[in-house]
């Protein structure tokens, strides 16, 4: 049992040739907070919850309100995962970051996160990077069609950029 219907979102999944590995979004029971966790499964429908494996960041830092929208992708050696996140103070605008592992349970994120943020100065993203990234596994790379918001205000506009 991973929660009650909602708390569980945004999952990824990887499966390894034994076993599927979930990273999924998780609320922490406060409102607008998130954390990053992890389940396994034999089958991809029976799920066994692991726990946050990535939480949110240090009081002051860029993700300290909530991390979510993990994507992860395994080279042979190391789990990469890029996730959002976000300041628990406004004006909340969303970033990404990254953090790698040896075995996708114990992440380390990285020094000089966010790896990606709003581009300011009124341009077409200076308000958010507000939607995931998607894969390319094939290629096993990541690419990020960006939906971004110029203000509070402003529609929603698509960007592209490449991760990894």
């Amino acid at each position: 049992d991973l929660g009650d219907y909602g708390d569980v979102e945004n999952p990824w999944v990887i499966y390894d040739g034994q076993l599927f590995k979930m990273w999924y979004t998780k609320e922490t029971g406060q409102p607008y907070e998130h954390q990053i966790h992890f389940a396994t499964s034999l089958d991809g429908v029976s799920w066994t919850p692991q726990g946050v494996v990535l939480d949110m960041g240090v009081p002051g830092s860029w993700d300290d309100g909530a991390v979510f929208w993990p994507a992860v992708i395994f080279n042979g050696t190391t789990y990469k995962m890029w996730y959002g996140g976000h300041a628990r103070s406004p004006p909340y605008r969303g970033s990404f970051g990254y953090a790698t592992s040896s075995e996708g349970i114990h992440w380390t994120k990285y020094e000089a996160n966010p790896v990606l943020s709003p581009g300011g100065n009124g341009g077409w993203d200076d308000w958010s990077i507000a939607s995931p990234p998607k894969s390319d596994l094939q290629r096993n790379t990541l690419h990020n069609v960006v939906q971004c918001a110029g203000s509070t205000l402003r529609p929603y506009k698509d960007g592209c950029c490449h991760l990894c």
